[in-house]
């Protein structure tokens, strides 16, 4: 009885582990176009109507799968003096579901929000977005090649140590 739960359970476990990589890449995708919305954002925030940063970051937190970022940003915007220490705080304590070149082009958004005049800020808005835009659809084709790879793999792993230890 005891072999029986033990093989459940690594099976319940392996095949939980390939379920959950899975969704990440469905949750990095989502955050990823949730940043390219917020780019966005800023350029008519920033750029057209001349709005705050902390307007904008205000704004930021209203886009699905940022708030926590954007809140915890804007909080530490009243502690720090500059923008670019605050961001990249907030960052690193938000968890997202990012890659390592994902998470630099997030990072450097916050050397540029509020620092330039309006034509060069656009232009700066303007690149990361298309950076992102690029970043997107390679995490899109990894999210359709592998979305379904992963839970066969858990499942399989699963399996595999049910057969061999029970």
């Amino acid at each position: 009885m005891l072999r029986l739960i033990g093989a459940a359970a690594a099976f319940g476990a392996l095949s939980w582990c390939g379920f959950h990589r899975a969704a990440w890449y469905r949750r990095r995708v989502s955050c990823l176009a949730a940043w390219r919305r917020g780019v966005l954002e800023g350029e008519r925030m920033l750029c057209d109507r001349g709005e705050s940063t902390p307007a904008y970051l205000a704004r930021l937190g209203e886009i699905p799968g940022l708030e926590r970022m954007a809140g915890d940003c804007l909080a530490r915007l009243e502690q720090e003096e500059r923008l670019e220490p605050a961001w990249e705080k907030a960052l690193a304590d938000a968890r997202l579901p990012l890659n390592e070149e994902e998470r630099r082009a997030v990072a450097a958004l916050g050397s540029v929000i509020g620092r330039y005049d309006p034509d060069h800020q656009r232009l700066a808005l303007e690149e990361a977005r298309q950076r992102l835009g690029t970043l997107l659809a390679a995490a899109e084709e990894e999210r359709r090649r592998l979305c379904r790879m992963w839970p066969v793999l858990g499942v399989s792993a699963g399996a595999l140590v049910v057969i061999l230890f029970y």
